[in-house]
């Protein structure tokens, strides 16, 4: 043999081993084929039942909105967070598309290229995917073949209920796709045809209903199941967040932080850095700066609740937005970058306006099958955390109605509370409640997506809703169906775009609890502070103004009285704490409407036939205490 080409042979023999050593020291098992589209789609076939509703290469996310406007920024990413902003592509199944139906329903089929698995022990395939359900009737398979034209097919994401995404989060704003890893049948191993397909399958749907969608990428095959040698990774919903997505000046607090760190790989990882900074976006400054260092974080192993021992406390006197960004890094280099860092913003105003949302994404409202028979009664709002209160008072609650025109002539109450957390519990109970201040209005049956409520108590002047210091409110929109229509029930716009179960973590660690949501079903007296599924948080806002009375109208401190027993049966009493011969009482009911106007001694017991089961206010000398009729 030819000395060159033999000393040529030797060359490429090491240069390939060198190569093959460390493809396996970045996974344990090597990559035989991948495909992320950047390059085209050159040997992918498709068999397609509609040409409207087609897989296709891109790199953008689904085209359209969600019914109730909402954009869809499918596929990106914080550009500040992009290795190397380097353009991405994948491939595409969208029913987003607007107006458009599909009479005869959807079928398309995405076919791989050919792959030899001769030398293949096992097969297993990885691919990041995105799935976006609006609707409950599509099905999404992964196929296998051993000709290209008789494929064996296996259902994903077959539990993943409407409005969440493949991997069962709440959010329209997930930009990170999930990483599916997949055994395929043992029979393809040793074979050297073998082909993969991606089947979508709808339904006929009528025009606008199909919001849904299926994104698939970096398809990788391996001989044995995959796993990194380097992946730290995070959790959006895990990384501690502000209380409120927009903050008045007056009333900026320090934030906690906290966020859960997990070792993806196929070893244990030294020194893992994980960090915290705040960008103040005006200035384009870092503000703010914490880190810590995890001596070990074993292989698959998940470290939960890390706290940072430092807190961010914003500017009272600027107005801004802030850039939060976690990251974690490790010694080695991670596979997986984009996963290692997570960030959001958050804005402080010189409006009083305390608001949780980001963008009021869709509308939610309870099963009515949870209601008691012709009773549609429900309440939800937010829960705040008032720092600066004793030179405010509570001036409007606002919040996002979706269904005006089916509860016209029904009740629309708002009420604000204070809350006084003694069981140190997610549960706001009615001994911990003092009712603060209320307003009613009835739907007058137009639409409107912004309904404003002042805030007297009970509906008169003598008194307006004077806040504290340092004390928890909740500000909540109760609807009645008084017309008793049935299956109707108040739908309220509300936002999934942000994940308050970790900022929860982060306060009660700090002694504090700032919480995004309250609810209420029924008559139930007492409210759930974290209702409706997480993250998922009303649109109930708080808006605050200088305090403008004089001292004359305040509440007379020394007048305190409660309800015994509460809730109440057949009789009550009223207990003064301090000395009174008569007691001028008013009992009003949920829609303001004064039942009873009478006296009576302390302690008497007071008749409570004539009222039906529900709930109740008493009211002496400006003071307002709940009460509830079983």
């Amino acid at each position: 043999m030819n000395k060159n080409l033999l000393l040529l042979l030797l060359l490429s023999f090491v240069f390939f081993q060198k190569n093959k050593i460390q493809a396996q020291d970045a996974l344990n098992s090597p990559t035989y084929y991948v495909e992320n589209f950047n390059k085209g789609n050159v040997g992918w076939n498709f068999k397609q039942s509609n040409t409207t509703f087609r897989w296709k290469r891109t790199n953008k996310g689904p085209k359209n909105t969600y019914p109730d406007g909402t954009i869809i920024p499918a596929g990106t990413i914080d550009p500040a967070l992009k290795k190397n902003n380097i353009t991405d592509y994948w491939m595409i199944l969208d029913a987003f598309e607007g107006a458009k139906s599909a009479p005869s329903g959807i079928d398309a089929v995405l076919i791989s290229p050919r792959y030899d698995c001769s030398d293949f022990n096992e097969v297993y395939l990885r691919v990041n995917t995105m799935f976006r359900r609006y609707n409950d009737a599509e099905q999404l398979w992964i196929g296998t073949s051993t000709d290209s034209i008789n494929f064996q097919y296996e259902e994903v994401f077959k539990d993943t209920k409407i409005f969440q995404f493949s991997d069962g989060k709440f959010t329209h704003y997930k930009t990170e796709p999930l990483s599916m890893v997949l055994k395929l049948d043992a029979s393809l191993a040793k074979k050297n045809k073998v082909w993969v397909a991606f089947r979508y399958k709808s339904p006929a749907f009528p025009v606008g209903e199909g919001n849904y969608s299926w994104q698939i990428d970096d398809i990788e095959l391996f001989d044995k199941k995959p796993v990194s040698m380097c992946d730290l990774k995070l959790y959006d919903d895990a990384c501690a967040i502000p209380p409120f997505r927009v903050i008045p000046r007056s009333q900026v607090d320090s934030i906690p932080f906290l966020m859960d760190v997990k070792n993806n790989s196929l070893a244990a990882k030294k020194e893992v850095e994980i960090q915290v900074s705040v960008e103040d976006m005006s200035a384009k400054t870092i503000v703010f700066q914490d880190k810590k260092t995890i001596p070990n974080i074993e292989a698959d192993e998940t470290l939960k609740k890390v706290v940072f021992d430092k807190k961010f406390l914003p500017s009272s006197t600027l107005k801004t937005t802030y850039r939060v960004v976690y990251k974690a890094k490790g010694a080695c280099d991670d596979e997986f970058e984009k996963n290692n860092s997570y960030a959001y913003y958050f804005d402080v105003t010189d409006s009083e306006v305390f608001q949780k949302e980001k963008n009021s994404t869709r509308r939610v409202s309870p099963d009515p099958s949870l209601f008691p028979s012709n009773n549609t009664s429900w309440s939800c709002g937010n829960h705040f955390f008032v720092k600066n209160g004793e030179s405010f008072e509570a001036k409007e609650i606002v919040y996002m109605l979706d269904n005006a025109e089916e509860l016209k002539g029904d009740s629309l109450i708002a009420e604000l509370y204070k809350w006084e957390n003694i069981n140190n519990d997610d549960e706001a109970q009615l001994s911990e409640l003092q009712l603060v201040a209320f307003g009613k209005k009835y739907c007058d049956g137009s639409y409107a997506d912004n309904y404003t409520y002042s805030l007297p108590i009970l509906n008169t002047q003598k008194q307006k809703a004077i806040l504290e210091d340092n004390t928890n409110y909740l500000a909540v929109i109760q609807y009645k169906n008084i017309v008793l229509k049935e299956d109707i029930t108040m739908e309220i716009l509300a936002s999934d775009t942000l994940f308050y179960d970790a900022c929860l973590e982060a306060s009660i660690l700090a002694k504090k609890s700032l919480y995004n949501s309250v609810l209420r079903i029924g008559q139930e007296p007492n409210f759930n502070t974290n209702g409706f599924e997480t993250p998922i948080t009303p649109v109930v806002r708080l808006v605050l103004g200088k305090k403008t009375i004089s001292g004359s109208n305040d509440v007379d401190e020394n007048t305190h009285f409660s309800i015994f027993p509460n809730p109440i049966q057949d009789a009550f009493q009223i207990k003064m704490n301090e000395q009174n011969d008569l007691i001028s009482y008013e009992i009003y009911n949920s829609l303001g409407q004064i039942l009873v106007k009478n006296k009576c001694n302390s302690n008497e017991k007071i008749n409570a036939n004539g009222l039906s089961s529900g709930i109740y206010f008493v009211k002496i000398d400006n003071r307002v205490v709940k009460m509830v009729k079983k």
